[in-house]
């Protein structure tokens, strides 16, 4: 045991200490229990990082397939056919028979085919007429010497033919291809021909009256007169009406 006061070794159960002489107390006679000394903190060691094992691809097994027959065994299968559509330029632009969509197309092919281009060749060969006075044979320099207006007033409508008659092609082909608003130009170029013809024949009566010639007899000379005037500028308006309401009818096929 150890002594309370200075701490030196004296035998057990001493009541005083040898050294120094002091009274020892019953508490002091055992030596203090001495704790365990403490571990250090070892933290415990890390699993090394292991990847999953993956399973290995398996390819999705495939239905039951049938075996496939032979190419001769094998059944006549029909090629797809897409259908006409409901709208727009068809495949084939004039069925057999000459219906499409249910409509009959037998005026629209007249006008494309016949019609229009005929008529375009036709002003522009009067257009060139009107340019050289070929209208009056022989007599275009005399005609022309006596009314001089007549002159500027021929060739002013000369050109105005010609450039009918190219108007004239440019239909004719926008219907022929089903354009947007072809059935328009044809209106306007029905209208545009009627009243250039019109006003021709007006204002030539106005300058030839002007000069005193008698306009009956002049017209019965140049093989017309002005009732055959008059009712080429209606039979003009008919058949611009009948092309409207024939059109109108098949608008939905001008979408291109």
């Amino acid at each position: 045991m150890y002594c309370g006061n200075c701490n030196a070794q004296i035998p057990d159960n001493s009541p005083f200490c040898p050294y120094c002489g002091a009274q020892q107390a019953q508490q002091s006679y055992q030596q203090p229990a001495q704790q365990p000394a403490q571990q250090p903190y070892q933290q415990p060691a890390q699993q090394p990082y292991q990847q999953p094992a993956q399973q290995p691809y398996q390819q999705p097994q495939q239905p039951y397939q049938q075996p496939q027959q032979p190419y001769a065994q094998q059944p006549y299968q029909q090629p797809y056919q897409q259908p006409y559509p409901q709208y727009g330029y068809p495949q084939q632009p004039y069925p057999q028979g000459g219906i499409q969509n249910g409509l009959p197309m037998k005026w629209h092919k007249f006008l494309v085919y016949f019609g229009l281009w005929v008529g375009a060749v036709v002003n522009f060969i009067g257009g060139i007429m009107a340019l050289t006075g070929a209208q009056y044979g022989d007599r275009a320099d005399l005609v022309y010497r006596i009314f001089s207006e007549l002159k500027t007033i021929d060739i002013i409508y000369g050109i105005l033919l010609i450039g009918l008659a190219i108007f004239g092609f440019y239909t004719a082909y926008q219907l022929l291809n089903f354009k947007r608003g072809a059935p328009k130009l044809l209106t306007i170029l029905y209208i545009a021909a009627a009243a250039l013809s019109l006003l021709y024949t007006v204002i030539t009566i106005i300058v030839l009256s002007s000069y005193g010639v008698d306009i009956g007899e002049y017209l019965a000379d140049a093989g017309s007169g002005l009732t055959s005037a008059f009712a080429s500028v209606a039979v003009s308006v008919v058949i611009i009406l009948a092309n409207i309401t024939y059109y109108k009818k098949r608008a939905h096929l001008f979408v291109n």
